[in-house]
């Protein structure tokens, strides 16, 4: 994995301060301190591989060199971190999403989300989300907490900072390092962000939508429409009966072979409405472990070939639980994705297969000419030719 180590290129004589030092990545990149308290910016390209170990070594070897500081570089654990504070930090890593033929330390713009490095040695990713909305300051640990503990972190703190129109949420947060790399840090900043924003506007989207279920504001789907990225089931299904399973397979088989993937929740009633499904009331139901193996088990026997990511969770809701099942956009090379049995006439037939996909809030049959298309290109890839209309 790409990592760090620093350059010294002293400006006067003998004389050693935080902006003599550069920054160089193990491919090549250079990063120049913007001030004497040893911030970094760099745009995301040149640093995205360097991993945060080798970050906050050369951060803590930095202070050490620099100042005589006694930090120590420490991988967080998981305990509790004290709060931290705004320039309470030692060294910072400030990232743009500017291309590194165009960066600008000076005059690029800069992503909400920094990587630094707090007085105990720990690395902190800070976040600045702004936010249309009201959202209750002891809500945001609980919004966050589902999706950071999944990622191998823990919110540290979090302040409102700002003023007038400028108001926004500045969170610190702590992250298990190990094996990991600055881009997932700062994708885990900008996913934090969205998600807060999301749940600020109600206006969810289909990659804070299993978040939003997970930290308990299932609500703020009320009002919103079955689209071609999300639907919803009043009642679980029947697993005793064949055509439930069936089903229940096709469901989340149309979420695979479309281009953006989806989730099915089931406990959430629709209204029909001139413009569609409209999600208008939840409605908890009693799930127990054995219930949610058994949904699993059903999508991994019915599809295939099995969906890559799948994500089954059980959500509390009330005195009951919802039901949610997340597909991610699939890799087209493995389109389509069958279900074993169909229903025709009425009728259970385990000899046939179904191709199903979701278009809007409704779905299609996959027509005999996309199959054909499909099977030709599978075959054109085997023979290692471009297919029989190649030109």
């Amino acid at each position: 994995m790409p990592y760090l180590s620093f350059k010294w290129t002293p400006s006067l004589g003998d004389a050693r301060s935080s902006q003599d030092c550069e920054l160089v990545t193990s491919s090549g990149g250079r990063l120049r301190p913007v001030d004497d308290f040893g911030d970094y910016r760099a745009p995301l390209q040149t640093v995205k591989t360097v991993s945060l170990s080798s970050l906050r070594r050369t951060f803590v070897h930095l202070l050490r060199r620099n100042w005589g500081s006694d930090v120590t570089s420490r991988e967080w654990n998981g305990g509790l971190v004290e709060p931290l504070r705004w320039r309470e930090y030692s060294c910072s890593l400030m990232i743009s999403d500017t291309s590194p033929e165009l960066f600008d330390p000076e005059y690029s713009e800069f992503s909400p989300v920094s990587i630094l490095l707090a007085p105990d040695g720990h690395l902190i990713i800070r976040v600045f989300a702004f936010i249309s909305g009201d959202i209750e300051e002891e809500d945001i640990a609980g919004i966050v907490a589902p999706y950071l503990s999944r990622k191998g972190g823990a919110l540290v703190n979090h302040e409102l900072e700002g003023s007038g129109s400028q108001i926004y949420w500045e969170l610190n947060i702590a992250l298990r390092t190990r094996s990991r790399t600055v881009e997932y840090a700062y994708e885990i900043g900008v996913n934090v962000a969205e998600l807060l924003a999301a749940v600020g506007s109600k206006v969810p989207k289909l990659p804070q939508a299993m978040d939003i279920l997970m930290a308990g504001r299932a609500s703020i789907l009320i009002g919103q429409s079955e689209s071609e990225w999300l639907e919803v089931k009043s009642q679980p299904y029947n697993l005793d009966s064949e055509a439930a399973r069936i089903e229940l397979a096709q469901d989340a088989a149309r979420f695979a072979n479309s281009e953006s993937g989806g989730i099915l929740i089931i406990g959430i009633a629709t209204k029909r409405t001139l413009g569609g499904e409209v999600l208008s009331r939840i409605l908890p139901f009693q799930l127990d472990l054995k219930q949610l193996r058994r949904y699993r088990d059903i999508l991994d026997r019915r599809i295939f070939p099995p969906i890559d990511n799948l994500r089954i969770e059980r959500v509390s809701s009330g005195s009951g639980h919802l039901l949610a099942v997340e597909v991610p956009s699939q890799r087209e090379e493995l389109k389509p994705f069958l279900v074993h049995g169909a229903i025709a006439g009425g009728r259970y037939e385990g000899a046939f297969i179904s191709i199903v996909r979701r278009r809007g809030d409704g779905s299609i049959p996959v027509s005999a000419a996309a199959i054909h298309a499909w099977m030709t290109a599978g075959r054109a890839l085997l023979r290692g030719t471009r297919g029989p209309d190649a030109m």
